[in-house]
């Protein structure tokens, strides 16, 4: 699944959990949930990275800046933008909309939506990787 498939699960869950719980603790109780997870990756992160044993020696930074004389760079970073823009876009928007629109209780329009980013994630998770 990788960093990205990783990421729309957790939207994915995001948008299934979060109206349920509040409607339990409120929306500030959601953030201040949402702040365990996160505690804890920093701390295993912060007890377990390392420096790896064998570093590059630094290059200049105009080396770094190199691969945008490249026109796949900017190809992909467009692709990117418009695909991971257009689905955050997206997931943000239509709770709001099935709210407004459709006058959906917060947590029916966390539903949908949750159905909405699943159908995204299943559709888009290996299509572009698979290319033997």
């Amino acid at each position: 699944m990788g960093i990205a498939g990783a990421g729309n699960s957790g939207t994915l869950l995001a948008t299934l959990f979060g109206p349920r719980l509040a409607e339990v603790v409120g929306w500030n109780g959601v953030m201040g949930l949402a702040l365990i997870p996160l505690s804890l990756v920093l701390l295993s992160y912060t007890l377990m990275a390392k420096e790896p044993p064998n570093q590059p020696k630094p290059k200049p930074i105009k080396e770094y800046f190199a691969v945008f004389k490249e026109r796949d760079t900017w190809f992909f970073c467009l692709l990117y933008s418009v695909t991971f823009g257009g689905f955050v876009g997206l997931s943000s928007f239509l709770s709001y909309f099935f709210v407004s629109q459709y006058t959906l209780s917060p947590i029916r329009a966390g539903e949908f939506v949750t159905i909405v980013v699943a159908a995204w994630k299943f559709s888009t998770s290996s299509r572009w990787f698979d290319l033997g």
